[in-house]
């Protein structure tokens, strides 16, 4: 039996820069971190006298002979994908609500894979892992995601992740002392708004207007910038707190759907 559990992950800075219809052409720049909640997946090996040989249980529950047959599709395509054979069952469930704005569809791709990987007993390479998970959300299921999410579930922790026009993806960990940890921390909250959505959805309408927001997101790269260049300061809350109120009026500009008024309310509220 395999046990894997896979972080969440809080984007600061860059959002928006992580999609190839924008990186690929301009390079795009991170700053995330991941928390302490997470996806699971448990897989384990089934015994074939059933009359199914694969059992998928989330919050539907599944009984396929064959692979191409499961209706989950992350789970169908990472399956084919590392080539599984034999029969499985696998189990999926969170600390969190999905479709809650953390990453949480990703989250699940690269913990799938790794499980995946785990069971067969390769050698686990963060990097394939990475680019692998992209594959499938990107090429294969044809989903309007950017990139930012699969790194932050892979590598974990604070981090800086650039994005190069040639496709690479660079992280570098933000060095941040447990004394300026512990401010920046004293002066976050986070919110859960009661509703739920597919980020895909919202990244499609943000994708198709890209040519058009050119300004706001080079703007949005020079906010980032400036971030890193905060971190590394004693006090950082009030200066990364302006930078991130500048940055989503620029977010909310990159498409209709990024916001609503019930955000807008508890924006509002929390400011």
């Amino acid at each position: 039996m395999i046990f894997c559990k896979t972080p969440f992950r809080i984007s600061f800075f860059g959002g928006g820069t992580d999609y190839p219809a924008w990186y690929l052409r301009n390079g795009g720049c991170v700053i995330s971190t991941t928390i302490d909640k997470y996806c699971y997946v448990i897989i384990k090996n089934l015994i074939d006298i059933q009359k199914f040989s694969y059992k998928i249980r989330y919050y539907k529950n599944e009984e396929r002979k064959k692979i191409s047959e499961i209706s989950h599709p992350t789970i169908r395509e990472c399956l084919i994908h590392e080539k599984i054979k034999e029969p499985l069952e696998v189990i999926y469930f969170a600390d969190l609500p999905a479709r809650a704005g953390l990453g949480s569809s990703s989250s699940f791709t690269v913990g799938m894979l790794n499980a995946l990987r785990a069971l067969k007993i390769k050698k686990m390479n963060k990097k394939k892992i990475l680019y692998d998970a992209i594959k499938i959300e990107q090429k294969i299921l044809k989903e309007s995601v950017g990139s930012q999410d699969q790194a932050a579930a892979v590598f974990g922790g604070l981090n800086i992740i650039k994005f190069k026009k040639n496709g690479q993806i660079l992280k570098k960990n933000l060095e941040i002392k447990a004394e300026q940890k512990k401010h920046f921390m004293n002066h976050c909250l986070l919110v859960f708004s009661n509703t739920t959505r597919e980020a895909s959805k919202v990244a499609e309408k943000q994708i198709k207007l890209i040519s058009d927001r050119k300004i706001e997101l080079n703007e949005i790269m020079n906010l980032t910038q400036e971030a890193v260049k905060i971190f590394s300061r004693k006090k950082i809350a009030k200066d990364i707190g302006k930078l991130l109120d500048e940055q989503w009026k620029l977010k909310k500009k990159l498409s209709p759907l990024i916001s609503n008024t019930h955000i807008d309310e508890i924006y509002k509220t929390c400011m």
